[in-house]
């Protein structure tokens, strides 16, 4: 058989079968590990697509940069239009932070400017 030079036929067939069993038990972990791996390979690719669909939904506001002075003539101007806007949409129509946005309204509306709509839900000017 050749794996040891004992001359007992006896012990070379226990080595081998003592190295066949630690052998078997290596490939059984070992392929135990491999499906592991790929499930969890697979649920990191079903999470990617996941976030590849909400990546395709999201909307990216681009932020401008302007003076309260400007931002403020600039709501102001919307207001003029008579349309009612929720904080959100003024932020993303004119680019600026929702903080600004609701800051000027909430100025604006101290000052008698503009007013909240009772009729919608709250987060409007």
């Amino acid at each position: 058989m050749g794996y040891l030079s004992v001359t007992s036929s006896h012990k070379q067939t226990r080595f081998h079968r003592r190295s066949y069993h630690s052998f078997t038990q290596k490939l059984l972990v070992l392929a135990q590990e491999n499906a592991n791996l790929k499930a969890s390979v697979k649920q990191l690719y079903h999470r990617v697509s996941e976030l590849e669909q909400e990546n395709v939904n999201t909307k990216v506001v681009l932020l401008k940069e302007m003076t309260n002075e400007e931002a403020t003539k600039e709501i102001q101007r919307l207001f003029a239009t008579g349309k009612t806007y929720y904080y959100s949409d003024i932020a993303e129509e004119l680019g600026l932070p929702l903080k600004t946005v609701v800051d000027i309204c909430r100025d604006l509306e101290n000052n008698g400017e503009i007013g909240v709509d009772e009729q919608i839900p709250s987060g409007t000017c």
